[in-house]
């Protein structure tokens, strides 16, 4: 999400983005800033930037001494509901002055209930990057995908589950994300295993994209956009409920799969990046 945004603002007219990446960094090859490969900044020099932009623990790149935001403006994006969590080191910053962009409705609300935020909450919704392609039916040649990569126990205890009914499972592990995207397109129905908390979850709005039949449980994040038994499945939490999901998946007329999927991709469309581009070039603008 932070390179997202760092390309969409460096689309915007009469901005420019630079990034400083740590030494310890993996460096921008095959990471989401290869594209900004000629606006990596060798020194770090944030007094000189006419406003920041921060993400997650960028905050101690910022040491709270030199109060620096009380001179710069500062946009925080806010991805994950554990900035609320007074336990962890996320909740320390939110008393520091920033614009805080959201990335859910949910998100949002948790900070909001801490009464610690200094400066404005705002909900930009997470939206779909432009490498997601969309629904083609021919493409569709395996049955049922599990996205592991969050919780590879419980994919696999689903896919033995499954494969024991004969329903064929591709297993999704760790992958590059072309592949991943790949095999997602392939598949007729697609599980998605997130953390139980989660900020949004976007890996099962690129199923929804793709044409996959989502089954996702709820993660508070994806309430956002999981529209139960209109655009996605939604079980319970547990082994037993998500595999009854999915062989119910299976075994939908042709109807109500139709009509899920249609729904499903529609609401892939309303994530697009360019209503993200549409409240953020404004606010960007109020703040220079």
């Amino acid at each position: 999400m932070h390179a997202q945004y760092m390309r969409i603002i460096s689309q915007l007219s009469g901005y420019e983005v630079a990034i400083h990446l740590t030494p310890d960094s993996q460096g921008v090859d095959g990471s989401p800033w290869s594209d900004f490969v000629h606006r990596t900044l060798l020194e770090w020099k944030p007094d000189e930037a006419d406003i920041l932009f921060v993400a997650g623990m960028d905050w101690t790149a910022l040491p709270r001494q030199l109060a620096i935001e009380t001179r710069k403006p500062v946009i925080n994006l806010v991805q994950g509901l554990s900035h609320a969590d007074s336990q962890s080191r996320l909740f320390e910053s939110l008393d520091r002055k920033a614009v805080r962009i959201c990335v859910s409705e949910a998100v949002a609300e948790a900070l909001l209930k801490t009464e610690r935020c200094n400066g404005p909450v705002i909900t930009i919704r997470n939206a779909l990057a432009p490498d997601v392609p969309r629904w083609k039916t021919a493409e569709k040649t395996a049955c049922v995908a599990i996205v592991a990569a969050k919780q590879p126990r419980l994919a696999l205890q689903i896919a033995d589950a499954l494969r024991g009914l004969g329903i064929d499972v591709d297993l999704i592990e760790a992958c590059d994300r072309n592949a991943f995207l790949s095999r997602l397109a392939q598949s007729e129905i697609a599980v998605f295993l997130p953390f139980e908390r989660e900020g949004f979850y976007l890996p099962a709005l690129e199923g929804m994209a793709l044409g996959c039949l989502v089954v996702c449980p709820d993660c508070i994040g994806n309430r956002s956009y999981c529209q139960v038994g209109v655009n996605s499945i939604v079980p319970e939490y547990s082994a037993v409920g998500i595999v009854e999901a999915t062989i119910a998946a299976t075994k939908m007329s042709a109807h109500e799969r139709q009509s899920m999927l249609m729904a499903a991709l529609e609401t892939a469309d309303g994530h697009s990046e360019s209503q993200i581009r549409e409240q953020l070039a404004p606010l960007l603008n109020k703040m220079v």
